[in-house]
């Protein structure tokens, strides 16, 4: 049952000098609960100065909880005005780190930050993870792969997997 998480939330809530958020990222990977009972084991109820962030894909992962505790729900789109201001603003701030400038400034021709988080934007379409793997594969610069080459980019996370699984594949025929 939740009752020890309950017990830790309760303790770190009595030290924590502000509110403590608990962030549970893909419930949507979780296995599915017993009837009446939350995925993970989640408590029904928080203690005070307590919060809980739970993020989903679209779908129904419903989160009992008891009668007295408020909840609310946000829907996230890629498309969200907001979310892409905050993919804009990321990548602006991830082509400032020295070894992504650097990649840029030595990409054959050099890429302006500008066309980079314009393309790389778009190419993302709205998921941070894609950008998480991308910027990965930009900072490593492995031979074999270029990820600077901007009109060659995988579209979405699906498309990007695809490409990552064909390499692997490729590397497989190649080396047995």
């Amino acid at each position: 049952d939740s009752a020890f998480l309950s017990r830790i939330l309760a303790e770190a809530a009595g030290k924590a000098a502000g509110p403590l958020w608990v962030v549970v990222d893909a419930l949507d990977e979780a296995e599915s609960p017993i009837p009446g009972r939350n995925s993970l084991l989640l408590p029904d109820h928080l203690p005070h100065g307590v919060y809980l962030v739970v993020t989903h894909r679209p779908g129904e992962y419903p989160i009992v909880t008891d009668p007295h505790t408020p909840t609310a729900e946000y829907t996230i789109a890629w498309n969200d005005p907001n979310q892409q201001g905050d993919i804009e603003a990321h990548l602006r701030n991830q082509a400032e780190r020295p070894e992504i400038w650097r990649a840029l400034e030595e990409a054959a021709p050099p890429i302006p930050a500008e066309r980079f988080v314009a393309v790389l934007e778009g190419a993302s379409q709205g998921n941070f993870e894609y950008l998480d793997y991308v910027l990965a594969d930009i900072a490593a610069r492995e031979s074999g792969f270029d990820p600077l080459n901007l009109d060659a980019l995988p579209h979405g996370l699906k498309a990007y997997y695809a490409q990552f699984w064909s390499r692997m594949e490729a590397v497989q025929r190649a080396e047995g």
